[in-house]
């Protein structure tokens, strides 16, 4: 279940460690981290096109795909289903979407316990206030608590020192580098995968069981 309700002081938001001296010294920003529904399918849309726009070599579709696809389409993404994909948003304190990160878990039977996020994206003005580090920690907080779950995976284009910062401080570690993933304007761009390793997992209905990190093999 997610906590909805979040008020953080910019610059203090790591772990989420406020020191009460600190409270004068920070701008106080309020906002929401919760499930996107069938209501917000126009606000998604908006917010989908702006970030292929504005940071393109952050994601493998471009606007120029996505400009043609129907309000169906973008709901059909959006997914609804708390256990296998969703989408969560950060919306502010007039509930204006600011900030959104995409979940799904594989269907395939011999990889269930795997997960991925992916689409994270902040809007200019609002990063470095701790919107992304909202994101992440409520969509692993929650993807733990499906209790089947042993590994999370993501990419992320390698030039982005920001988001790997903010990844690798949660856990990630890289397995791969994919060269020219991305070809944007004429560049290439290469993109890292990173994984996260649960500590525990559920082998039944109440017990759990200690893993440790597997090594990768091809």
């Amino acid at each position: 279940m997610l906590q909805k309700s979040y008020l953080y002081y910019a610059s203090r938001l790591n772990r989420g460690k406020i020191r009460s001296q600190d409270c004068n010294s920070f701008a106080l920003l309020k906002m929401e981290i919760r499930f996107l529904t069938v209501a917000d399918v126009a606000a998604y849309r908006e917010l989908r096109l702006q970030a292929l726009q504005e940071s393109p070599t952050a994601f493998g579709s471009s606007y120029e795909q996505e400009i043609c696809l129907s309000l169906a389409e973008f709901a059909a993404r959006i997914g609804f289903d708390t256990a296998n994909r969703f989408i969560c948003a950060a919306v502010d304190d007039r509930q204006q979407m600011i900030g959104m990160l995409g979940f799904s878990r594989e269907s395939r039977l011999k990889r269930a316990h795997i997960g991925a996020i992916w689409s994270m994206y902040v809007v200019p003005k609002f990063r470095n206030q701790g919107v992304g580090a909202a994101l992440l920690d409520q969509v692993l907080a929650h993807a733990r608590e499906l209790g089947v779950l042993r590994q999370i995976i993501l990419g992320v284009t390698a030039n982005n020192s920001a988001a790997i910062s903010l990844y690798r401080s949660r856990g990630f570690k890289r397995f791969g580098l994919e060269h020219d993933a991305l070809f944007v304007d004429g560049t290439y761009f290469d993109e890292e995968h990173l994984v996260l390793y649960f500590t525990h997992v559920y082998v039944s209905s109440s017990k759990y069981k200690t893993v440790n990190s597997p090594q990768r093999s091809n």
